[in-house]
């Protein structure tokens, strides 16, 4: 009750039409690679000049840097502990009228929108769950599709939007692991450049030998200058790929009736940590891209426009943000599902955001893995070695373990996990799982990396 009064407080003082929501989700995009966000090199001009009306989330932090359980947090506002899907082998029974949790998608079909969702690789197929609530689902055929087609769907289904108000999820794959950008974005960007060599270096980088001696079997010929220039060279061709869309939704005036979020669901090492991909618990695999441009009256009403939110949030929050700054007609047990929370008001901070990570039957990656993140401070909790504690305010790379140093900021984040862990393994999951995959899925999460 106390989230529907919160929402009640915040809603515009003028009555709103319903407006349509647009989420883009952009896969394994480190928040630190936009120049809205800060990188100096020219990768998202078209996200950069739509961060300029939109509010800008500085410290945004994902549940999971996996795939699918991070999309599953997004679309229930939950984390993993609580809906169940710590993998992207976890696929889950699509939710229905009754269960304990439904998909941000099957609330707002309820309160009378139309939905439609692209996306662009077998991970997030409908097979996994996550389609759940979507009248319309468009997916690759394949394993992977790129930014291109995904974007050409897109357009086809916006030829002749509907006249209701409507949910659109667009969710890009190109970020990912293995880099192939087309040439001309490939060209765009000089590996040997000075300002991104001193970069790598100064930001913790491994160098090549170091690289070559923890992955060089996975990949014998990859540099780690070659791996970072491909990157961003994907970022570049999936920003202009975006950047048809936007203007799509230009032409239609939905730029100024709609709201807009584009997110990622985790980032990725590239060599910081020895790493290579995501899957950890390190802010450069946690860290995203949090952006949301709400209706042009809205912003301006509420002074959201080119707003910068330094607080930590977390992913979870954008769903109760979306419904409780546009006021949507969710039901009050939808309201009550939401872990996360309006975070545009300084009375509705949070302390910290939560993070995990689970790797099953996985014998060269040690278990499971915990972290709080706050402004300041960061905690991570190991099964299988002992914690650590940084003082992320001025080591945001994480780079200097200071426990030792201060026992007491320590234990106050031990017994605050410590009571996350004990109310939320006696919750159980809540999304009931699938059993066996069928045998193409199998194929084609294997073929994009992942392993049971």
């Amino acid at each position: 009750m106390a989230l529907l009064a919160l929402a009640s407080a915040c809603a515009p003082t003028t009555p709103q039409p319903p407006a349509s929501i647009v989420l883009v989700t952009i896969d394994t995009l480190r928040a630190d690679r936009l120049g809205c966000y800060g990188y100096f090199r020219d990768t998202s001009p078209h996200i950069d000049r739509f961060a300029e009306e939109a509010v800008l989330f500085e410290s945004a932090v994902t549940p999971m840097a996996t795939t699918l359980p991070a999309h599953v947090s997004v679309m229930t506002s939950s984390h993993p502990l609580r809906h169940g899907v710590q993998e992207n082998y976890a696929h889950f029974h699509p939710p229905e009228a009754g269960d304990e949790l439904q998909t941000f998608a099957q609330m707002v079909s309820r309160a009378g929108y139309r939905t439609a969702g692209f996306v662009s690789a077998a991970v997030l197929r409908a097979e996994s769950g996550i389609a759940a609530g979507f009248e319309h689902y468009d997916e690759p055929s394949g394993v992977m599709r790129k930014a291109t087609a995904t974007t050409d769907a897109v357009l086809a289904w916006l030829e002749e939007p509907p006249t209701e108000p409507f949910f659109l999820w667009i969710h890009y794959w190109d970020p990912h692991l293995p880099y192939s950008p087309p040439p001309e974005y490939g060209a765009m960007f000089d590996e040997s450049e000075p300002a991104f060599l001193e970069y790598l270096e100064q930001n913790g980088f491994a160098d090549q030998d170091t690289f070559h001696q923890v992955w060089g079997n996975r990949f014998p010929d990859l540099r780690v200058t070659e791996i970072n220039n491909s990157y961003d060279a994907e970022i570049r061709y999936t920003d202009a790929e975006l950047g048809r869309v936007l203007d799509r939704l230009e032409e239609l005036g939905l730029d100024q009736t709609a709201a807009i979020a584009i997110l990622s669901d985790h980032g990725e090492g590239l060599g910081q940590h020895n790493w290579i991909d995501h899957g950890e618990i390190y802010n450069e695999q946690i860290k995203v891209p949090l952006i949301l441009r709400f209706p042009k009256d809205l912003r301006r009403e509420r002074n959201l426009e080119g707003t910068r939110i330094r607080s930590v949030v977390s992913t979870v929050d954008l769903i109760p943000m979306l419904a409780q700054q546009l006021n949507l007609p969710l039901s009050e047990r939808d309201l009550r599902q939401f872990e996360g929370g309006d975070r545009l008001g300084e009375s509705n901070s949070r302390n910290f955001a939560f993070s995990e990570r689970v790797h099953r039957n996985r014998e060269w990656i040690p278990g499971k893995k915990y972290a709080l993140t706050g402004d300041e401070w960061k905690y991570h909790h190991f099964a299988d070695w002992p914690d650590q504690l940084y003082h992320v305010a001025t080591d945001p790379w994480e780079s200097n373990d200071v426990m030792e140093r201060n026992p007491d900021q320590a234990e106050d984040f031990k017994s605050r996990l410590d009571r996350i862990l004990r109310a939320r393994g006696a919750q159980g999951p809540a999304l009931r799982k699938l059993g066996d995959l069928s045998e193409e899925t199998s194929a084609d999460l294997e073929a994009l990396g992942y392993t049971k």
